[in-house]
């Protein structure tokens, strides 16, 4: 998956698949996540939120299941 670098000390890059509705996210240790059902909504908030690391947090990291790919 492509992912976009962001502006965050939380993360370093975000991708998304639409039709998967998979959410890709790189953090610093360069340890990459993939959350599954997040819908599209869910992923343009995130990459418009003023702080993704707060937004990660409250709407992402216990509300949908994860696996670590890398």
């Amino acid at each position: 998956m492509k992912r976009v670098h962001v502006i965050s000390s939380a993360m370093r890059s975000v991708g998304y698949n639409a039709k998967t509705k998979i959410l890709e996210v790189e953090f610093p240790a360069h340890t990459i996540y993939d959350y599954i059902g997040v819908p599209l909504k869910v992923y343009k908030a995130l990459m418009e939120a003023d702080s993704k690391g707060s937004y990660y947090n409250t709407y992402i990291k216990e509300a949908y299941p994860f696996k670590q790919i890398q």
